[in-house]
């Protein structure tokens, strides 16, 4: 028996009883047409795979939800076309339901109640009509051309909770295309905290000085965008100017533009680009309409932190990049140790000019790391900025280590300490330089506990525990954390991330590349992994051109590739037959990781199953990567 994610798609035919009554011959060979010619094509289209059969219905299994849900669309679509000449009352129509959730496998079938909930789903669509769950809705919106309408929470059989029912409103997808953008939000008039009634009240008393009504900058233009509008409000927030002018000032500014992404990044009806990608204009004279155009982005907030003494100033502006409108501008004023309340005054003006509908437990976005002194905070900032991703180097992490043991010291009720600490010593054992890799992977499980203690929504400490339960080999439990992580705030990068990276190595590459390329969109411009994990996904699935393609882009982005990136796109290139891209792809390996061979590589550590490690290690070795010992010339 064997567990794991999956999309599952039920579909059941309208009225089998009664045509089946009226016409059987008729009806079970129009039943094995639309079979033949409208449903198998479509699921092999979409690579799913058919569970089981009824004599009206069938069970589908996809590894990736987007594909679930663009395929039942489009058999509904196909099945209305064809049967639109036939007699209202001897049409053949489908309902059909999709669910995302852990499912059980055993000899070919499929068990659980996130099977159930996809056929009661089923049955609550209305004929010719898809039923899907919010997770499938978390998952999917803005990466499918339809849109869904919420029915509410529904009670169905044999499920203790409630369901919460969206039906779709189907459009026809299109090899290649992207969802159509959708107009600005809808300004929802909802009751906001105190606090965002007085960041409105503030901006609209300054409407006559600041007139944002006035063009103030160049438009952007959505067609020379580099990626498609999101179906909600998306902005991205540029690193706030340091106009401190004190030597290790900057970390204050830095931090505060990273928390106000966090937090903005909480809110479900929000899509904002990731820190690392923000970061990449730090320093940098920029032009709103081209940062919106890059990002693929309407809104753009910038602004500036200034500390003198123990007060700080921070300006802040939220443009509308498409018209070209200053939607409001704001000074905040307050004490250095009062951190928290000047952002969520920043965060609650963002969410009121946007009409962000507030949802349960977002409007409590305190985390106990504003509440450090400023010497403190300032050291969280330094040591996160140094702490790598998976492309990492010793000292780098070394170094971050010492930061956050220090920090520690200082803050022992500070969760974000001990988070990254716990990372420190999973991203240890996980590139192989940990000396006792068996304690290290049980520090990393204490440290992310403890911080989980200290704050159970702290993000970066549930990030770390995954990671822990990762290299510890409990895989599920990781897998589900991060899951949770994409649900409370949607708009995580590194949750998508790392996900994507944990399913390569679950051996699930297809399912991984959906939440790479996720991660990258919103992270598009970072330096980071994500498109080295890319390249891995499609290698381990066999696309070696896509792996290539990957691989190519993130050095035309100048971002790193390291050891096992060079392997497998020297790897890559063998099975293209692109001899010469090898030779130069494995001289570069060689020469900057001498005595690199097969055994030395943290993917193939990594990977949790034997029969993915043989395939990957025997695609290394035809590339001419040795075994055992280090390669010389």
């Amino acid at each position: 028996m064997e567990r794991r994610l999956a999309a599952i798609l039920a579909i059941d035919m309208i009225g089998y009883s009664r045509l089946m009554a009226a016409d059987e011959s008729g009806t079970l060979k129009r039943l094995k047409q639309h079979r033949s010619r409208l449903i198998d094509p479509r699921l092999a289209e979409y690579r799913g795979r058919i569970v089981k059969t009824t004599g009206d219905g069938l069970l589908g299994e996809f590894h990736s939800v987007v594909d679930a849900v663009r395929c039942a669309v489009m058999i509904q679509l196909s099945v209305a076309e064809a049967e639109a000449d036939v007699p209202a009352d001897q049409r053949i129509l489908y309902r059909a339901g999709v669910n995302l959730g852990d499912v059980l496998f055993e000899d070919e079938d499929m068990f659980g109640d996130r099977v159930n909930v996809a056929a009661r789903l089923e049955e609550l669509a209305e004929p010719g009509g898809i039923c899907v769950s919010r997770t499938v809705v978390e998952h999917v919106r803005g990466r499918v051309a339809s849109r869904f309408e919420d029915l509410g929470p529904r009670n169905v059989k044999n499920i203790p909770e409630p369901v919460q029912v969206f039906r779709v409103l189907m459009a026809p997808e299109k090899k290649g295309s992207a969802p159509a953008p959708v107009p600005a939000v809808r300004r929802l008039i909802k009751p906001f905290a105190v606090t965002t009634l007085l960041a409105v009240v503030l901006s609209a008393a300054a409407l006559v000085f600041w007139q944002p009504w006035r063009v103030v900058t160049e438009t952007a233009s959505v067609k020379d965008m580099a990626f498609p509008l999101p179906d909600k409000p998306s902005l991205v927030v540029l690193p706030f100017a340091d106009l401190g002018g004190r030597s290790g000032q900057e970390y204050l500014a830095d931090g505060i533009t990273n928390d106000l992404i966090t937090d903005l990044s909480k809110f479900r009806n929000l899509f904002v680009i990731a820190a690392n990608s923000a970061f990449t204009y730090k320093g940098k004279p920029v032009k709103i309409q081209e940062v919106a155009e890059d990002f693929g982005v309407r809104y753009v907030l910038e602004g500036s932190v200034q500390a003198a003494g123990e007060t700080v100033r921070i300006n802040a502006q939220l443009i509308d990049a498409i018209n070209g409108y200053h939607l409001w501008a704001e000074r905040y004023v307050g004490d250095l140790d009062d951190l928290l309340a000047l952002q969520n005054r920043v965060v609650d003006s963002v969410v009121a000019e946007l009409a962000v509908k507030l949802e349960t437990g977002e409007g409590q976005r305190t985390n106990n790391a504003h509440g450090l002194a400023a010497p403190s905070y300032m050291l969280f900032g330094r040591a996160s900025t140094i702490l790598p991703e998976y492309f990492a180097d010793r000292s780098d992490l070394a170094n971050a280590r010492d930061l956050f043991q220090e920090l520690v010291a200082r803050e022992p009720e500070f969760s974000g300490g001990y988070a990254g600490l716990s990372r420190s010593y999973s991203l240890a054992v996980f590139r192989g330089y940990a000396t006792t890799p068996d304690a290290d992977r049980a520090d990393a499980l204490r440290y992310a506990e403890r911080a989980l203690e200290l704050d159970p929504r702290d993000k970066l400490a549930r990030l770390a525990l995954a990671e822990a339960n990762f290299l510890l080999g409990r895989h599920d439990e990781a897998v589900t954390i991060l899951e949770q992580i994409m649900q409370s705030s949607p708009s995580s990068a590194d949750a998508h991330g790392r996900l994507g990276l944990f399913l390569v190595l679950l051996g699930r590459p297809d399912e991984a590349a959906a939440h790479i390329k996720s991660a990258i969109r919103l992270n598009p411009y970072s330096g980071s992994p994500y498109l080295n994990y890319l390249g891995l996904a499609e290698f381990v699935a066999g696309r070696y051109g896509a792996a290539v393609s990957a691989f190519e882009e993130n050095t035309a982005q100048g971002g790193p590739i390291d050891d096992a990136g060079l392997a497998v796109l020297a790897a890559s290139y063998h099975a293209l037959g692109r001899s010469a891209e090898e030779n130069v792809t494995l001289t570069r390996l060689f020469d900057r990781y001498p005595g690199t061979h097969l055994r030395s590589f943290w993917l193939i550590r990594n990977f949790a199953h034997q029969k993915d490690r043989n395939a990957v290690m025997a695609s290394f070795m035809r590339a001419g990567i040795p075994m055992d010992r280090p390669y010389t010339r």
